[in-house]
């Protein structure tokens, strides 16, 4: 059941029985006894559990009546979700964790999606505001140039949360991975199996995983390895996928492992980056893993164990449900978390060379 406490998974499940009719409004609930019995627990346990319904609005304690239904929980709101793109290799999992998070909290999701400029994402943003929502969970298109007026003054009306990345000025809380802890775990891998010269490659460096993967790496990187660094990727860039960003990329790619043969091994700072990194080792008869080494952020769901790229997986799920968290708290008056970070999972795959 994951990292979730006990008595927030017996109150989960017993408001999930209630909303589906098994505890009908006026009736009681078992006794504490019987249900510490049932989910074998302590008392304590079910009495804390028992307090999140209450406090959810499911319940009421009565004096010689025990724990009493009163009333299928009404909606606590609306909320929104910007997310300019999502497909398997990132933003399905993290939409997932939005709308399960948002049902747990008993609101309603309106999601606005499929743009490539600031002045959509705007659009998206005045929208949803006119639709009435409460607060917006946002995986902004870009951090620090380009955004739109209408996401500052959306900022100023309702309370919204950053996933995956901030907009530089907007102070508003951040739910991400753990890009540096990240970049660490790749970096070694390649090292301990022999790589004596790594490289970064990655789009322009002005966004937050970016930039944060990027400074990892020059942080735990020799003074050699400092030069090993590609940032002009196009194809991983809102709207800027398609034939000609790719030619160019993996042309941009050759042209820097050629200048610098003393590669052996690249951390990609996603998926889309990795298989760029793939068609121009094709392109100069570079083998992978034998001649060059190969590890990056994300993959393909359907990849997965079939020995594609060795990846760090981020728990998106996590994410999203982390960030409905922060606004629900926010929504409520408290204070949230200004940055929330999520570790990620190294999945192993056969792409870099390994020291037998």
């Amino acid at each position: 059941m994951g990292r979730t406490p006990i008595y927030k998974q017996i109150s989960e499940e017993l408001s999930e029985q209630i909303r589906d009719g098994r505890w009908p409004v006026g009736s009681r609930l078992p006794t504490e006894q019987q249900l510490a019995e049932q989910y074998s627990v302590s008392r304590i346990t079910v009495r804390h559990a028992l307090t999140v319904l209450a406090e959810q609005g499911y319940i009421r304690t009565i004096q010689g009546c025990g724990s009493v239904v009163t009333q299928l929980r009404k909606s606590a709101g609306v909320l929104g979700l910007v997310l300019s793109d999502f497909d398997d290799v990132f933003g399905t999992e993290l939409l997932k964790g939005v709308v399960m998070e948002a049902e747990r909290q008993g609101m309603f999701v309106i999601m606005q999606t499929g743009y490539h400029t600031a002045q959509q994402e705007g659009v998206c943003f005045e929208r949803l505001l006119q639709m009435g929502v409460q607060g917006i969970v946002c995986v902004p298109l870009y951090d620090a140039v380009r955004y739109s007026d209408a996401l500052i003054k959306v900022s100023r009306q309702i309370p919204i949360v950053f996933a995956d990345r901030r907009v530089v000025g907007v102070e508003a809380p951040l739910v991400c991975s753990d890009n540096a802890a990240g970049v660490r775990k790749l970096y070694s891998v390649l090292k301990e199996n022999g790589c004596r010269r790594v490289a970064f490659i990655s789009a322009d460096p002005t966004s937050t995983a970016v930039g944060e993967r990027l400074k990892a790496f020059q942080e735990i990187c020799t003074e050699e390895e400092r030069k090993l660094v590609l940032s002009n990727m196009r194809t991983p860039l809102p709207g800027m996928e398609g034939e000609e960003s790719e030619y160019l990329d993996v042309k941009s790619i050759c042209s820097f492992l050629c200048r610098h043969p003393e590669i052996q091994g690249i951390i990609a700072h996603t998926y889309y980056v990795a298989r760029l990194v793939q068609k121009a080792a094709r392109q100069l008869k570079l083998s992978i893993p034998e001649e060059l080494s190969l590890v990056c952020f994300d993959t393909r769901r359907e990849n997965v164990g079939e020995g594609d790229i060795a990846y760090l997986q981020q728990d998106e799920y996590a994410i999203g449900s982390c960030a409905v968290r922060c606004l629900t708290q926010a929504l409520h008056g408290q204070a949230a978390p200004q940055t929330v970070r999520i570790p990620c999972r190294f999945m192993d795959a056969a792409s870099y060379r390994r020291i037998k």
